[in-house]
């Protein structure tokens, strides 16, 4: 099974409420979450260990923690456990899969101009040119950008995979390093598009779930807190 937690909160949360969910995670992940400087990308941060915090619960026991929290060398988060994640945010909105079937990566990005001369050392020119042309040139830059990212994540290497040697297909495969991944576009939040990287099987579920601060909270208990 995989399963997607996802939630669109762009606006500043109530410092008590911050400080609540802030203080759900170990002082480790609270203490770099702090370092950043800018509000949206302290909320942000702290959202998607909520969420991933969620996440783990529904799949272990509701006393589950974030404290055996670790990092590989190229600064993927993972859990000596039965399960892969993977997060994604954006513009206020965060995202968090998780499986035990499969290795997975998600990415989601805003949907926004873009000049494409940026991205010249990074695409094929064949795929710039394709998005040049497109009925819609920053929807299709997206599509295809978040395909990207979402496979780069699930194999969890980082920025040193030499991105002109991933290759895309039309039924939605991506070829990296002799590996195979599927990619599922999946819609998550408005003016944005989104895709999970899986590992190639037929039998997946996925299942979305879309929260708020409410239901956020609810699912934490934080409202006997607040």
């Amino acid at each position: 099974m995989i399963e997607i937690f996802a939630c669109n909160i762009p606006d500043q949360l109530d410092r008590y409420v911050f400080a609540s969910l802030l203080d759900e995670l170990p002082e480790f992940i609270q203490t770099k979450i702090l370092k950043y400087r800018r509000w949206q990308d302290q909320q942000e941060h702290v959202l998607s260990k909520i969420l991933l915090l969620i996440a783990i619960r529904r799949f272990s026991h509701q006393r589950a923690s974030l404290k055996d929290l670790k990092f590989t060398a190229t600064n993927r988060p993972f859990l000596d456990s039965q399960f892969d994640f993977n997060i994604s945010h954006s513009s206020g909105c965060v995202a968090c899969c998780i499986s035990t079937v499969s290795r997975v990566g998600i990415d989601s990005e805003r949907i926004q101009e873009v000049d494409l001369n940026d991205y010249h050392n990074h695409i094929h020119n064949d795929e710039l040119i394709r998005i040049h042309h497109a009925t819609s040139p920053p929807l299709e830059f997206f599509r295809y950008w978040t395909k990207l990212e979402a496979v780069i994540k699930a194999d969890g290497r980082g920025v040193g995979i030499p991105l002109k040697e991933i290759s895309f297909t039309q039924d939605g495969k991506c070829f990296l390093s002799g590996k195979i991944w599927q990619l599922h576009q999946v819609n998550l939040f408005k003016n944005h598009i989104s895709h999970l990287a899986t590992e190639v099987c037929d039998d997946y579920a996925i299942s979305v779930h879309l929260f708020d601060i409410e239901s956020i909270n609810r699912s934490l208990n934080l409202h006997r807190k607040l």
